[in-house]
């Protein structure tokens, strides 16, 4: 599983790569399934590096293909907001973060990420993590 921060680093290239190998290593022996939300999260991700001047519009274009390349599969389970609600309050992250630890406890998946407090929160609801 893969969530934003992680699929961003892959594009971007000031990014660093060294923590990201280990997710490219997981994403060649998988597809990457991400919630329904990941593809407004990484769009936002890459207007925001667009507009901070990281990247221009052919750049832009690329990390579109290369992100839609990773053949990410949506999952379109129904969301039970309650329970996303309840992550959220139990790990202290957004409602958005409980989504992937949601979905990852749902079907049992390893996730990657870059970012600090969603690792917190997956490592604390049982989640492992793509090292």
């Amino acid at each position: 599983m893969l969530d934003a921060s992680a699929a961003l680093v892959l594009v971007l290239e000031d990014e660093a790569v060294a923590p990201v190998m280990p997710i490219l290593d997981a994403l060649r022996t998988g597809d990457a399934v991400v919630p329904a939300l990941w593809w407004f999260e990484v769009a936002s991700g890459l207007d925001v590096a667009r507009r901070r001047g990281r990247i221009d519009a052919v750049e832009t274009a690329r990390a579109v293909e290369a992100l839609v390349s990773l053949n990410a599969v949506r999952d379109d389970e129904p969301v039970d907001i309650g329970v996303l609600i309840a992550i959220a309050e139990r790990h202290g992250v957004s409602t958005y973060d409980a989504a992937y630890v949601g979905l990852a406890l749902r079907r049992g998946l390893r996730l990657a990420t870059i970012d600090a407090r969603l690792a917190r929160a997956a490592r604390s609801a049982g989640v492992p993590l793509v090292p």
